[in-house]
């Protein structure tokens, strides 16, 4: 918190911006729902009352000049995600799944072109950086499972977490139309 205090005050001296990346765990106290840029964040963990605070701070120092991005579960054909899915699928090891659990992608690619067209657009506030859909965790790894060609997969479900553990926004209509994608095609770019 000290780190995020220092470099908003430094920014705020010379009228800089900071792009804040936050998380989907801002709403982990209330599961019921997808969440909304403009709904007010509740958290039961501690590393979402952080996050909260974090994005409190920021905004009390930079007001305008504060960008809070909010991120959901992030894939990339390199990311540690991957990798660990990748590994657990050629090791024959088990894969553990949440088939109650409900949640959105992006990609990583899909958030740098995102933060770009932000910056050049100068665009302000709050914006949840994700597909526009939600889709079951089983079905989510089912096809990525599937499409990256493995069979007889060690799956174990796990019935313990369930509800929407995920956001939508209401802004995706100020980014270009290509910026725009579902579930499916991050599937689709992640086994291609």
């Amino acid at each position: 918190m000290i780190l995020h205090t220092k470099i908003a005050e430094y920014l705020k001296k010379s009228n800089g911006r900071l792009y804040f990346c936050s998380t989907t765990n801002v709403f982990d106290n209330d599961l019921t729902k997808p969440h909304y840029e403009d709904d007010l964040p509740s958290s039961c963990t501690e590393y979402g009352k952080f996050k909260i605070d974090c994005e409190k701070r920021i905004t009390g120092i930079l007001h305008d000049n504060a960008c809070i991005l909010r991120l959901p579960q992030v894939w990339g054909k390199d990311s540690p995600r991957m990798k660990e899915l990748l590994k657990s699928l050629t090791n024959n090891e088990k894969v553990i799944i949440y088939p109650k659990l409900i949640l959105n992608t992006i990609t990583d690619v899909v958030i740098a072109k995102k933060v770009v067209y932000i910056i050049q657009h100068n665009l302000k506030g709050i914006f949840h950086l994700v597909v526009d859909d939600v889709i079951s965790y089983k079905d989510l790894y089912n096809e990525l499972i599937m499409g990256l060609g493995f069979n007889n997969v060690d799956i174990e479900e796990n019935f313990e977490e369930e509800g929407y553990f995920a956001i939508l926004s209401k802004r995706n209509n100020e980014f270009q139309e290509q910026l725009g994608l579902t579930n499916k095609s991050v599937i689709t770019y992640l086994i291609n």
